[in-house]
């Protein structure tokens, strides 16, 4: 099932289909390893509306809800 990294839940793993974004943040979040085909692991959410914390090619990643948006996985659970 495709889904928004942002709709994990605690725990949840999943495979990088695509990032959405072709500007600036895109390349971005691609040089930092969040490229299609890597896992990840949803760790935790800051609050409600605030950043959330994946692991990532061995280290983590907090990213804002807007860049999270923007990359699109294949979950795993």
């Amino acid at each position: 099932m495709i889904k928004r990294i942002s709709e994990l839940k605690g725990g949840e793993t999943g495979c990088i289909s695509s990032i959405t974004r072709d500007d600036a943040l895109g390349i971005r979040l691609m040089e930092m390893g969040l490229t299609p085909g890597t896992v990840v692991k949803f760790l935790r959410l800051a609050s409600k509306s605030g950043p959330l914390e994946i692991a990532v090619r061995g280290y983590r990643v907090t990213l804002g809800r807007s860049e999270a948006q923007s990359i699109l996985i294949e979950a795993n659970s």
